[in-house]
């Protein structure tokens, strides 16, 4: 007997099923909260136009706050 492992990407915003190739899994970081998104390429476009003015104005850092307040609690 064989058997088939389907792994389908869910839209977390409508709950669709993300085509293949027609979304991505997004990680993006507020208040040292890591958060994990899986959306279609339209929400995507949707969440980085909300968030350009906010990038254009904000400054990059060299690793996340989450991964230093982790290392922080670890040591």
């Amino acid at each position: 007997m064989s058997q088939r492992t389907i792994t389908q990407l869910i839209d977390d915003l409508d709950g669709s099923v993300i085509p293949g190739g027609m979304g991505r899994t997004v990680l993006f970081e507020l208040d040292a909260t890591t958060y994990e998104l899986d959306l279609t390429d339209a929400h995507l476009d949707d969440l980085r136009a909300v968030l350009a003015p906010y990038v254009r104005a904000g400054r990059r850092t060299s690793k996340s706050l989450a991964t230093k307040q982790r290392k922080k609690r670890a040591a």
